[in-house]
C-alpha cells in the first residue's frame, strides 16, 4: 500500500504529539491541569488542521453534559459557555451514539441521513462544515467525548489518526476525571472541616506515623498508641484542655488524655472486641480540684494494611443532662410514693367508713 507523504507526516506528528501530551498530563498538578488540557487540544487541532477542539464530560449519573475544556482558532466563535450542565436530551443525535462507544464522523454535512436534516441545518447555522467526535473512557466506562470542528472547509482523517486521537482523548478523560474527583474531595473535606469547627462536640484525631501493628497484644498496641500525636482537633476540644488548637497539635495522646491509663486501655480493648468499628462510651471523668463530669465519647480506629494509623474521636459533656435525668427519676419515685400513700389513705378511709356505717 502506498502512503501519501502528507498522510505519513500527519501520522508521525500525531505519534509525537501523543508522547508529549502523555508526559504533560501525567506530570501536571491538578491546579494547572486546565491549561495543560487546553494546550493539548490546541496541538491536536493543529495537527488535524481543525478550527475548534473540545472535551465534553458527562455527569456522574450520565444525565447531564458539560463542555469542560475548549480551544478555538483566532476568529472562531466559542460555544463553551452554552454547554454547561445541560440535559443530554438536548443532543439526541450525538449523545446516545457516544455513550454506546461509537464515533461521529462527518466529513461533510451531506453525509447526514435525510432524517437528520434538522441537525444538518443546526450545524450549518453554526458554520460547521466537518465534525469528528470520539467517545473517551476511564476504566472501560464512557465518560464523555473529545471532538473537532472545521469551519473553513471539509476535513480529512484516516483510521490511524482517529485511533491516536482516541488514545489522547482517553488520557485527557483520565486527567479530567482525576481533577473532578480531587475537587470534589477538597470540597467534601472543606465541608467536613466546617462541620468539625462549628459543632459543639469536641472532635479530635491522633495519628501514629509508623502505624501500630494489629498483630501485637492489646497492651503493646496501647503503649504504642499513647505516642500517637494530635493531627486535628476543633476549638471545642482545645477549650476542654483550656488551650488553643495550635498549642495542642503535635502533642501525644499520653500528654493530652485526662482519663486514666487503665480506663484508656479498657476502651481500646472494647474497640478491638467490636472489630475497630466506631463505638459510643459513657465515662465519668474525675479531675482533681473539679466536679466529676460525665462524658459521652465516640471512638474509632482506622487501619491500613494491618496497622492502626489513626484514632478518631469526639465527646460531649452530658453531666447536666444526666443530672436532669436523675432529678426526673427522683421526682418520678417521689410521685409514685405520693400516689401509693394516697391509695393507702383512701383504702384505710374506706374500711373505716364501712365499719362505722358512715
Amino acid at each position: 500500500m502506498v502512503v501519501d507523504r502528507d498522510e505519513l507526516s500527519q501520522r508521525v506528528a500525531f505519534e509525537r504529539l501523543m508522547a508529549l501530551v502523555t508526559t504533560e498530563l501525567v506530570s501536571t498538578p491538578t491546579e494547572r491541569l486546565d491549561a495543560t488540557v487546553e494546550s493539548a487540544l490546541a496541538r491536536v487541532a493543529s495537527v488535524m488542521a481543525a478550527d475548534r477542539a473540545y472535551v465534553f464530560i458527562f455527569s456522574e449519573d450520565g444525565a447531564r453534559i458539560t463542555c469542560t475544556h475548549q480551544w478555538c482558532s483566532p476568529g472562531t466563535t466559542t460555544g463553551r459557555l452554552e454547554v454547561q450542565d445541560l440535559p443530554v436530551e438536548r443532543f439526541p443525535w450525538a449523545v446516545p451514539a457516544i455513550k454506546r462507544g461509537r464515533s461521529l464522523e462527518l466529513r461533510e454535512l451531506a453525509d447526514l441521513p435525510p432524517e437528520s436534516a434538522a441537525v444538518a441545518e443546526r450545524l450549518r447555522a453554526l458554520g460547521i462544515k466537518s465534525l469528528l467526535a470520539l467517545p473517551i473512557s476511564v476504566a472501560g466506562r464512557v465518560v464523555g467525548s473529545i471532538g473537532l470542528d472545521w469551519y473553513t472547509g471539509p476535513a480529512w482523517w484516516d483510521d490511524d489518526s482517529v485511533a491516536l486521537m482516541r488514545v489522547i482523548g482517553d488520557l485527557v478523560a483520565g486527567s479530567v476525571t482525576r481533577q473532578r474527583a480531587e475537587r470534589e474531595l477538597r470540597a467534601s473535606e472543606a465541608r467536613l472541616r466546617s462541620f468539625i469547627a462549628n459543632t459543639t462536640d469536641a472532635v479530635w484525631c491522633y495519628e501514629h506515623a509508623e502505624g501500630v501493628p494489629t498483630t501485637l497484644t492489646i497492651d503493646e498496641q496501647f503503649e504504642m498508641l499513647l505516642t500517637a500525636r494530635l493531627v486535628e482537633c476543633n476549638d471545642a476540644y482545645a477549650r476542654s484542655h483550656d488551650s488553643t488548637r495550635e498549642a495542642l497539635l503535635g502533642r501525644t495522646m499520653s500528654e493530652l488524655s485526662r482519663a486514666s491509663r487503665e480506663r484508656l486501655r479498657r476502651l481500646l480493648a472494647e474497640l478491638h472486641a467490636a472489630g475497630g468499628e466506631g463505638r459510643d462510651f459513657e465515662v465519668e471523668l474525675v479531675v482533681p480540684g473539679q466536679e466529676p463530669r460525665v462524658l459521652s465519647i465516640y471512638l474509632r480506629l482506622l487501619e491500613e494494611s494491618g496497622r492502626i494509623t489513626r484514632v478518631w474521636g469526639s465527646f460531649r459533656d452530658i453531666t447536666a443532662a444526666r443530672a436532669v435525668e436523675r432529678e426526673r427519676a427522683s421526682l418520678q419515685l417521689q410521685l409514685a410514693d405520693v400516689r401509693r400513700r394516697l391509695a393507702d389513705a383512701y383504702s384505710t378511709r374506706t374500711v373505716t367508713a364501712k365499719r362505722t356505717g358512715s
